[in-house]
């Protein structure tokens, strides 16, 4: 599997036509990627046929979210969804693991990429478990 991160919609482009099988977009890679515009979201589904995996992320920084960033979060989830990406992939602190899976839940059928900042393997086992996935 060859991902490639893609922060712009020549970049989604190139990245296919080099080979790519799948992408992951986001906005703002200078502060690690943020959610991106719904303009560039759409473009890029428009634009390519391989799978898009969204980065849903409200801000730079560390990763624990307050509530009102996991209610942004989880309408990024939603709109993500409807707009057609294979999958939404998020990075939070090992302290909200339920939350991630809640994440997970609302970003159903579509996939779901959760990834542990700082964790650990036995945090991971755990976090993925509880989404239900086999390990």
């Amino acid at each position: 599997m060859f991902e490639l991160c893609a922060d712009s919609l020549e970049a989604a482009k190139t990245a296919q036509a080099g080979g790519a099988d799948r992408l992951e977009l986001c906005e703002d890679l200078a502060i690690s990627g943020v959610t991106p515009n719904d303009a560039l979201l759409a473009a890029t589904l428009a634009a390519v046929s391989i799978p898009v995996h969204v980065l849903i992320r409200p801000r730079g920084g560390d990763f624990v979210y307050s509530e009102a960033e996991f209610e942004l979060m989880r309408r990024q989830v939603m709109h993500v969804k409807a707009a057609g990406a294979a999958a939404v992939a998020m990075l939070r602190a090992s302290a909200q693991i339920g939350l991630t899976c809640e994440m997970g839940e609302a970003a159903a059928p579509c996939g779901c990429l959760g990834v542990l900042a700082s964790a650990g393997p036995a945090e991971v086992t755990a976090m993925t478990q509880k989404m239900g996935v086999s390990t």
